[in-house]
């Protein structure tokens, strides 16, 4: 994730030692748009994280919003009317990030719940912070009146849960905590309320679908979104007003 050019040392070793054995690709990090253009104009490729590009790409991909949904439905249904949105700052800007902060605002305003620019951390491009500096952001949001956060990865909301814990909030009883992969977790940390990417489907479905383009390589691309589950967990509680 670090290397971003096309042109840095690691993308021209494995190009010029592999790369004409290639038949096609399968991508299953978030690339930087040259790295994805290039890549694309030169071989079969099929995404399984959806890449925003210039060029068509085939991607298996889950529902984003349809994750969003079930979380924020959970929170809401558990008495949280001030939901905020947390991410992290990355070197480049992931697409998923967007694509989940979309479906979060899209959700919100469905139900009709008020969204203050205090309540999505590390999400405009300008706005990045670092980590530290996000949660004193998140405590911020806290006392302002956010009482649950869905955070845009599961990595992302272990990390807010310990920087909330050594500040001396605890989790679920001062706030409530989503994340979203549905990952597995060591033994010494809460089961998540989380959203389960169904991955061993996305595996197969874009295998399927490389196959299929390699065969018809100037066939349309595919846009393709698989459903996903709430696992509940036990760092959702109940906010009485």
């Amino acid at each position: 994730p670090s290397i971003t050019s096309i042109n840095s040392d690691n993308f021209k070793g494995i190009l010029n030692h592999y790369g004409k054995l290639w038949d096609g690709i399968i991508m299953i990090h978030p690339l930087p748009k040259e790295i994805v253009d290039y890549l694309v104009l030169r071989y079969p490729c099929v995404s399984t994280v959806e890449q925003r590009s210039s060029v068509n790409l085939n991607c298996i991909d889950i529902d984003h919003y349809q994750g969003m949904s079930y979380l924020i439905d959970y929170l809401y249904e558990s008495g949280h009317k001030r939901i905020a949105f947390y991410s992290i700052k990355y070197k480049f800007l992931q697409s998923w990030v967007l694509r989940r902060a979309g479906a979060y605002f899209e959700k919100m305003t469905r139900l009709g719940l008020n969204i203050k620019d205090s309540d999505m951390i590390n999400v405009r491009p300008n706005e990045m912070v670092s980590l530290e500096e996000s949660f004193d952001k998140a405590i911020k949001a806290i006392e302002g009146g956010v009482t649950a956060f869905v955070c845009a990865a599961d990595h992302q909301a272990y990390e807010l849960i310990k920087g909330l814990e050594k500040r001396g909030y605890r989790i679920p009883e001062d706030v409530s905590i989503c994340g979203y992969d549905g990952t597995k977790i060591d033994n010494n940390s809460q089961r998540i309320c989380s959203v389960k990417i169904p991955n061993h489907d996305i595996g197969y479905f874009a295998t399927e679908r490389l196959f299929e383009y390699i065969r018809k390589r100037f066939s349309s691309t595919h846009h393709t979104l698989l459903a996903c589950n709430i696992i509940k967990g036990t760092t959702v509680g109940t906010k009485r007003y």
